[in-house]
């Protein structure tokens, strides 16, 4: 597991950003090997207050969904079915 010592000051500041950006403690944790009782030091300030929080509004990351080569349904099942039979 890391510790706070282990974290650069970039670290730190994305980590502040990103609880300020109302992301799960479970998440930021996890992304850095955190205990959440550590995301919880970084919020009240317990740990590293004079670093600021980096501004993360600009930088809304939107995930895409999944796109997956197997078939979702029947018919894309037979579909892909046809397309292998034609080769």
């Amino acid at each position: 597991m890391t510790t706070p010592k282990d974290l650069t000051p970039e670290d730190i500041a994305t980590i502040k950003g990103r609880i300020l950006r109302g992301d799960k403690y479970q998440d930021i944790a996890s992304d850095y090997r955190l205990n959440q009782g550590r995301i919880s030091d970084f919020k009240n300030g317990k740990i590293y207050p004079h670093i600021a929080p980096t501004d993360l509004s600009k930088n809304e990351r939107k995930l895409e969904p999944l796109k997956f080569d197997t078939p979702s349904n029947d018919q894309d099942l037979l579909d892909l079915f046809k397309k292998n039979e034609e080769k």
